[in-house]
């Protein structure tokens, strides 16, 4: 039989770094519906090894420094290695049991092993409890799914026999495990009789055998696996392979332990007394190992038992190695799933034992590792969030593409394969009887049934040392891990499909008071629910509201369900639609403004919002969306949630629409990771997705699918035979009805699918758009289109559909929408609607089913951009805000008229029926010159973020007033007519507006990205707040009137930020951040804006952080309270002193950036308009621009001044090379205590390319003070873009084609980020961007390449490339602004961004109208005046511009003064810190180059310059602010002046390099 196969492989880029290629595969087969014999052939196979009491003593995990498992750890490089994997009970049987069944074991209940060591009369066997007879395990489960199952050794109890699940198998093939006892049978050390417990009588004991390795069941074990891969097989398998060492008793080959000398072995960590702090009931855990571990210590045999462990954890991972070197020989190797874990951990001494059975890290803890195809997606990376032994179960299912299994309590951790930091909020839960214990990532809680506890600081305490359960500080941390435990069951019987619901653990996605389903006839299950949004469709579009296009399924569904006649989208665009769509509540109050963008904007769906989708799946439904999402995502540098965030279980869906168009996009993500080309059409392929996902699903729970279609929103695409239904094919007209037509046809696919099911009458079906239509006629009688606040922009239609409820065959004529929807949900379900959060929107429940009266609690309202819009009754209220948003609508009708001109003869055809404004937003031109027109006027349009706060200062204005009832058209304005109703439509208006806007987020400082839950009173109800701008402006000026505190000196000014910065809570940190903004807003042009600072950080450390509703700070005393802040005066001008800091100061963090051949003419802040550079223009917005940072024209010789702090002249050798002698930046900051890390561009050891005088000269990252690195071209040469050759801490390794080196050196940094966070760190990234790449099959080999947000990665247009490129390293720069963000040390960390040199020669780009052309190596403007971006949110002041000159020397300097650390000595450097922070400082007047970059071939060049003017060695003079190109030479008299200043500048500095071509 012929297979079918079909290679994938993963790309790393910033959004979905890997996917899982099993999972992938599956999935890509089933919807491209590839012709393949065998597709089960095709799913991946599985390795399932097991290890018996294995902790983590092996190499990778580091529990013991002797332990020697290399085949382990060589798993552990090509795969995921969780290091915080727990057992779901620490004893064989349960965890076993557990393990396989995928429920925990306080789900089946059964504690003991079998025979002669187990509970009397206890069942021990789940299969024998009536309601697990029949649970299908791990194996059966694949046995069903096409899988051949074969078991080796031990994987469930036993090897063989009844605790061996021989119904689990299709063949067991090793029915022994371990290895043989000594013939006398006798325990060596002759301690038997001295331990009280049976078990430890019998089986703690250790020794080498003088036996091979394979006389041993063990090996035997996994050489039966070995010759298994060997063979061929017509399916896909599951093969299982169980090791029992490094379980009692410690037999193994001598070579084994010879491997670990007993004179050398060292005892693990343990503490004298260290169970005094440890409860009765925790002391009580293993006793008997407890007892024999003091006869083991008493007698000397501790270090021997230490061996023995050791030891057999040697041969075990020999064994390991067995099997994988079979697997790597086999045809199987690139298709097999590794998953290598231990049953439970073992303690050999901690907490005086010598056992299993605890609750603690020592006993629950154990290895797991998890290999995919895809090495790169899991290779090497290691995983620190807690993960169960229970969630195997599921993983692989998903992996392996297997329909989902449904009531398993474990979790599928696929998603921590995709990227390990992923937010995980579920801890693991380990049970022994009714004891338990919840492992988070931070902390490891005990909770035992007599009421005794245990809590431990993980990451401070990780040997367990010091109970923290009794302190008071730690009462929240002990209550939210609480609601972890399981309830303990009071016997083992009873019905575990009653059981389990009320004991299974809660998930953070579910309420844990929330509702569980029965199936049962008597309790019918609730209906499923399915929510239909089609893209720009108009109100006269389909069929059942009088539109052109044939809709038969959306008709039927009309007509046997409710359509509304006055039914409105939650905005007339797009994004803030979506956003009401989901919420109920007015977009801006969930954060989307506008049609967002994440290039432009940081707006986003908040993660704070609660979704239709989070409500569902809080009542017990299954959560799926398919199709367009456009409600942000974390691409271009953002850390926007997913619709995994907002509460769906899966997705399969869009960053925005589909590319190219319609017809075979590119462009969709499953679950976070790219699925590249596809073969279809949009909405077929969405609609193939959501069947896929019943199928997987299964119908006995109730579900909720949201399909958002992209049709019929442009590019337009649709198949010819319907296209020519309805006109030519290439008439636009036609092409939109036909992708309408096809979307009915997709629908109609669902509907028959969930009438195969049964399902169709209990669904409850929802279909609208998310706007009205772009083409004028569609909106048929309505005035106004998409984007319009007219009837046409949002009067959709609106259909409702539920047979068993929903009197069917009405028109509702009631004005409803789309914000209604979320109540209404929820009033047919019968559920309560979100607690505690304000909803906009009304339940139309009495309306659909006929029952009660519809009243709705707030007027429908609409909001785009600075226009409102309000509905009551059948008026319409239009008005703009108070306030104008700044727009150029001169330029923007002088783009249309000439792109107009641009398009020419061809208009007509280009516009295909549409007007030249509204195909300006829908779809390119084939005109190039008419697209860069479009682009141009497009931006005109985009929403400006920091106009918000300008936004929220409005209200209505003007207004408009249509009835309606009489003027559906909106032709006749009444507003004059009827000045009562104006008068209260206004202040209705003016009500919801101000409410909304106060819920609105600004976007502006980094707490704002992340809005907090808050509870919510209903807007029309409560009073709304007044603006407290007056308030806090009053408050600023009298904190201006303040003293400078006690011991403030100006030269230690940020020492001393950093000192009182570190007493304060994060809270107070927030407050300092917001009173700064707002001085800085209200006062942009202070005296002194260091000294307003620390009056303010000084006024909210000494308790006077808040404000109540009168102005006052919190906590001054009045008649009606008291404040235990007795420091701070009641009065209107309080003198306030700083007190002392008790924490120790958190020093700053630096992160230097230094991009790679790119000029300052590149970045919109200095005013280039060739790229798209947001990120870093809103740093400058934000922090500092320097408007004259200098160079050198070519990249060592910078690189070799900015890490030295010497001019060229003093210590440069030869291109390429750093000498070892020299001292850097990073010495400076590795000697004040920092962390220091280096990622991107080496080159400055003399690469194996070099010429051989040169050749390895230079010095290793390590050499130049950097203690961890991660660099392209250390000692060997190859690419640095797409397959790079990267060393990482010594390890040089070539990624796969499909990967770009510049995600990993920046995951490289952000995993710094991670690891350095609570500690100073200096961080130095010289990027690989936007340096070309080098081809030798061009003509040219200097070629600028695409990156992974290219949209042609064959795309060969050199300008286009470079453009990319400047925009992926602004993406790139992104993620570590947000990084410091996310980890909450943006306050403290400074950043600096520069390039090396100039723009490389052939690129053109434009700042203005002006044209600069690239000049890298040479010493002209084009060559050395590069960017020079700072930015630390509260310490460098914001939107400044600095003219100081600085060159390359100076940055050393000013990061010593920034962090306090010892300055480099010497340096012709000077700190450019004051000018940093506002202040003057001692600005150079010149800076000095010295230019020799190849001292072999080159001629030296030499050069002073200020702002100004520029005088080179050779005494030409150059007035280079009016002569950039340097042309005309400045003779005459009238130079003379600066002639002379600047050559006593150049006479300072010596004529010659000091150390050309002098080596170390």
């Amino acid at each position: 039989m012929k297979r079918c196969s079909i290679k994938i492989t993963a790309k790393t880029s910033q959004f979905a770094p890997k996917l899982l290629i099993a999972l992938h595969f599956f999935m890509f087969v089933s919807f491209q519906q590839q012709a393949c014999a065998d597709t089960k052939a095709a799913r991946p196979n599985v390795l399932f090894i097991a290890v018996d009491d294995l902790n983590d003593w092996i190499g990778c995990l580091g529990g013991h420094p002797q332990a020697k498992t290399p085949n382990i750890d060589r798993l552990a490089s090509r795969g995921m290695l969780f290091e915080q994997a727990y057992c779901s009970a620490p004893l064989c049987n349960p965890s076993r049991m557990a393990t396989m069944t995928g429920l925990r074991s306080s789900t089946i209940n059964i504690w003991s092993n079998e025979g002669r060591y187990g509970q009397a009369d206890a069942i021990s066997w789940f299969r024998d409890k009536p309601e697990f007879h029949d649970l299908v395990t791990i194996p059966q489960y694949f046995r069903q799914h096409g899988y051949t199952a074969v078991m080796g050794g031990k994987i469930f109890h036993k090897p063989s026999g009844k605790f061996s699940d021989p119904v689990s198998w299709n063949h067991q093939y090793s029915t022994k495990h371990g290895t043989p006892f000594p013939k006398n049978g006798r325990l060596l050390h002759g301690l038997s009789d001295k331990m009280a417990q049976e078990y430890f009588q019998d089986w703690a004991d250790w020794q080498p055998l003088d036996i091979p390795d394979r006389e041993t069941a063990d090996r035997k074990t996994a050489e039966g696996a070995a010759a298994f891969l060997l063979r061929d097989h017509d399916k896909p398998f599951f093969l299982a392979c169980g090791i029992f060492r490094p379980h009692l008793r410690w037999y193994a080959p001598r070579k084994y332990f010879d491997m670990h000398p007993l004179e050398k072995i060292k005892l693990p960590a343990t503490l004298e007394n260290d169970l005094a702090d440890v409860p009765p009931s925790g002391r009580r855990q293993s006793s008997g190992g407890s007892q024999a571990f003091g006869v083991i210590r008493e007698h000397g045999e501790w270090k021997k038992a230490v061996q023995g462990y050791l030891a057999s954890c040697s041969f075990a991972d020999a064994c390991v190695g067995v099997v994988l070197d079979a697997l790597e020989k086999s045809k199987y190797a690139d298709n097999t799933i590794i998953v290598l874990w231990g049953d439970h951990g073992f303690h050999i001494g901690q907490k005086d034992r010598i056992s299993k059975l605890t609750l603690w890290e020592q006993g629950s803890k154990t290895p797991l590792i998890i290999s995919t195809p895809d090495l790169a997606a899991t290779g090497g990376k290691q995983c620190q969030q807690p993960v169960s032994l229970v969630d195997l179960y599921p993983t692989l299912v998903e992996l392996c593409g297997l329909p989902a299994r449904d009531r398993l309590d474990g979790r599928s951790i696929a998603p921590l394969l995709l990227h390990p930091k992923t937010k995980w909020p579920n801890p693991a839960v380990v049970s022994l009887r009714g004891d338990h214990a919840v492992r988070s990532k931070h902390w490891h809680y005990i909770r035992y049934s007599a009421g005794d506890e245990e809590l431990y600081d993980a990451t401070k305490d990780p040997n367990q040392w010091k109970n923290l359960a009794n302190d008071t500080r730690y009462t929240d941390v002990k209550n939210e891990l609480k609601k972890w435990l399981p309830k303990n069951k009071k016997t083992q019987s009873g019905s575990y499909a009653t059981q389990n619901k009320n004991d299974r653990m809660p998930r953070p996605s579910q309420k844990q008071n929330g509702k569980t389903f029965s199936t049962t006839k008597s309790n019918r299950k609730p209906p499923n629910v399915i929510t239909l949004l089609v893209d720009d469709l108009g109100y006269r579009d389909i069929g059942c509201y009088g539109g052109p296009v044939n809709t038969p399924v959306l008709d039927t569904l009309a007509a046997e369900g409710v359509r509304f006649t006055d039914f409105h989208s939650g905005a007339p665009v797009c994004s803030p639609s979506r956003a009401t769509f989901l919420t109920g509540r007015n977009h801006i109050r969930a954060g989307v403004y506008s049609v967002l963008s994440e290039q432009r904007h940081k707006m986003h769906l908040l993660r704070s919002e609660t979704t239709l989708a989070e409500v569902l799946k809080g009542e017990g439904f299954g959560t799926a969306h398919f199709g367009k999402w456009h409600l942000g995502m974390p691409v271009h540098g953002r850390s926007n949630p997913t619709p995994s965030d907002h509460g769906f279980d899966y997705w399969f869906g869009l960053v925005n629409g589909a590319h190219p168009s319609h017809k075979d996009p590119t462009n969709f993500l499953r679950n976070g990771k790219p699925v590249g080309p596809m073969k279809g059409y949009s909405c077929q392929l969405v609609v193939d997705e959501a069947i896929d996902w019943i199928d997987k699903h299964g119908t006995d729970a109730p579900f909720f699918i949201n399909i958002w279609f992209n049709e019929p929103h442009a590019v337009i695409a649709a198949p010819d035979e319907i296209v020519s239904e309805y006109g030519a094919l290439n008439d636009q007209a036609a092409i939109y009805n036909g992708t309408i037509d096809n979307t009915d046809r997709a629908i109609g696919r669902l509907i028959n699918k969930l009438k195969e099911l049964g399902e169709l009458d209990n669904t409850i079906i929802h279909y609208s758009s998310d706007n009205g239509s772009y083409r004028q006629e569609r909106s048929g009688e309505l005035r106004g289109k998409k984007g319009s606040h007219y009837e046409g922009g949002h009067r959709v239609p609106g259909i409702f559909y539920w047979k068993r409820k929903i009197i069917g065959g009405r028109v509702e004529k009631e004005p409803a929408g789309a914000v209604d929807l979320l109540p209404t949900i929820c009033g047919l379900l019968g559920i309560e609607k979100p607690k505690n959060v304000f909803l906009d929107g009304s339940d139309l429940t009495p309306l659909l089913t006929g029952t009660g009266n519809f009243e709705r609690h707030q007027p429908l309202f609409w909001m785009n951009g600075s226009t409102m819009a309000l509905r009551m009754g059948s008026h319409t209220l239009l008005a703009p805000s108070t306030v104008r948003l700044p727009f150029d609508s001169a330029k923007a009708n002088r783009l249309l008229q000439q792109t107009k001109t641009a398009l020419g003869d061809n208009i007509e055809k280009e516009l295909g029926g549409l007007d030249l404004r509204s195909r300006m937003f829908n779809g390119r031109f084939a005109n190039p010159e008419a697209n860069r027109l479009r682009d141009e006027f497009r931006s005109l349009f985009y929403f400006n973020e920091a106009l918000i706060p300008l936004m929220k200062k409005g209200g209505v204005d003007r207004v408009e007033l249509y009835d309606l009832s009489k003027d559906i058209g909106q032709q006749n304005d009444i507003a004059k007519k009827h000045p009562r109703l104006i008068a209260q439509m206004k202040k209705q208006a003016n009500l919801i507006h101000k409410s909304v806007m106060a819920d609105g987020p600004e976007y502006v400082t980094p707490e704002d990205l992340t809005a907090a839950k808050k509870p919510r009173g209903n807007a029309l109800q409560r009073p709304v707040a007044e603006t407290s701008s007056l308030k806090t402006a009053d408050l600023l000026a009298r904190i201006e009137k303040n003293s400078l505190p006690d011991g403030y000196q100006g030269s230690s000014h940020q020492a001393y930020v950093d000192k009182v910065m570190a007493g304060l809570t994060p809270k107070q940190r927030a407050r300092v951040g917001k009173l700064w903004k707002e001085k800085r807003r209200i006062d942009p042009d202070m005296p002194n804006p260091g000294s307003s600072y620390i009056k303010i950080l000084t006024h909210v450390a000494e308790g006077a952080g808040e404000e109540d509703s009168a102005g006052r700070p919190s906590g001054v005393k009045t008649q009606g309270g008291n404040s235990s802040r007795q420091n701070v005066a009641p009065s209107n001008e309080p003198k306030v002193s700083v007190s002392s800091a008790t924490k120790a100061p958190l020093k700053t963090n630096v992160i230097l950036i230094m991009a790679d051949d790119i000029g300052y003419e590149c970045y919109g802040a200095y005013g280039g308009t060739s790229y798209k550079t947001p990120v870093l223009d809103r740093m400058a917005w934000q922090g500092m621009r320097f408007d004259h940072a200098y160079s050198n024209p070519v990249c060592t010789p910078s690189r070799v001044k900015i890490m030295t702090g010497l001019s060229n002249v003093r210590n440069y050798a030869a291109f390429g090379i750093l000498r070892q002698s020299e001292r850097t930046i990073g010495h400076m900051m590795k000697d004040a205590g920092y962390r220091t890390a280096i990622a991107g561009k080496w080159q400055l050891l003399g690469t194996e390319h070099y010429p051989e005088q040169t050749r390895g000269k230079g010095s290793w990252p390590q050499d130049a003070g950097f203690q961890r690195h991660c660099l392209w071209q250390v000692d060997t040469g190859g690419p640095r873009f797409w397959g790079p050759v990267i060393t990482t801490d010594g390890t040089t390794q070539q990624f796969e084609k499909d990967v770009f080196g510049p995600d990993i050196y920046c995951q490289f940094l952000l995993d710094r980020m991670d690891e350095y966070q609570d500690e100073p760190f200096f961080l130095y990234y010289p990027m690989a961007l936007v340096h070309w790449d080098h081809d030798s099959t061009k003509e040219d080999p200097h070629q600028f390449i695409p990156t992974p947000h290219s949209a042609d990665r064959n795309n060969t247009n050199q300008q286009e490339n470079f453009a990319d490129m400047v925009s992926y390293m602004d993406t790139v720069i992104g993620r570590i602004v947000n990084k410091t963000v996310e980890l909450g040390i943006a306050d403290r960390t400074l950043i600096l961004v520069t390039g090396d040199n100039g723009t490389y020669r052939s690129i053109k780009s434009n700042i203005g109208d002006k044209v600069i052309v690239g000049g890298k190596g040479r010493p002209t403007d084009a060559g050395t005046h590069v960017a020079l971006i700072a930015y630390q949110p509260g310490t460098v002041p914001a939107d400044r511009v600095c003219k100081s000159v600085v060159d390359f020397s100076d940055f050393a300097p000013t990061i010593a003064e920034a962090t306090g650390a010892q300055p480099l000595s010497p340096t012709d450097g000077r700190s450019f810190f004051p000018q940093l922070v506002g202040r003057k400082g001692n600005p150079r007047e010149n800076i000095f180059i010295y230019y020799c970059p190849k001292p072999e071939t080159s001629k030296p060049l030499r050069f002073v310059r200020n702002e100004r003017w520029k005088l080179y060695g050779n005494n030409r003079l150059f007035d280079v602010a009016n002569d950039v190109l340097e042309k005309k030479p400045v003779m005459g008299p009238a130079s003379k002046g600066i002639r002379k200043q600047l050559q006593a500048a150049l006479d300072q500095m010596p004529s010659e390099g000091q150390k050309l071509m002098t080596f170390d």
